[in-house]
């Protein structure tokens, strides 16, 4: 905001080979949905399971029909290039009319896909959240 930092600061870091900063604070995405411009790039980010249930429970309630693909870290602990590579398992979850469809999953270094399993978060009741 230019209350904390020079209003031109996020041009600077394009200027500079940064990406332009992004709001990954899920709390402040939900409070500027719609106020802030689409990022013309995905940065991949980590939420919490329990707010990874939360946010597919609402897309499922207002998208109704979309994918999702995610990976389960392996642990709580890691810097960031851990975060941007580890993977426990992957999920790729198809969703239609607001119910899942098609859950698989993969457990590196195999990348045959199974079956979800009642237990995984995509296959969750909604109301367990």
């Amino acid at each position: 905001t230019p209350i904390l930092m020079p209003p031109n600061v996020a041009d600077l870091l394009v200027e500079v080979g940064n990406p332009r900063p992004q709001h990954f604070n899920p709390g402040a995405s939900r409070i500027l949905y719609g106020i802030t411009p689409e990022p013309e790039v995905f940065y991949r980010y980590t939420v919490p399971a329990l707010e990874l249930k939360r946010l597919f429970r609402e897309a499922k309630e207002t998208d109704q029909t979309f994918s999702l693909t995610y990976s389960q870290l392996p642990g709580t602990k890691g810097d960031e290039i851990w975060r941007a590579t580890a993977t426990k398992r992957k999920f790729f979850v198809d969703v239609k009319d607001g119910q899942v469809v098609k859950c698989k999953v993969t457990t590196p270094p195999s990348r045959k896909a199974t079956p979800c399993k009642a237990t995984d978060l995509p296959m969750l009741p909604d109301d367990s959240v």
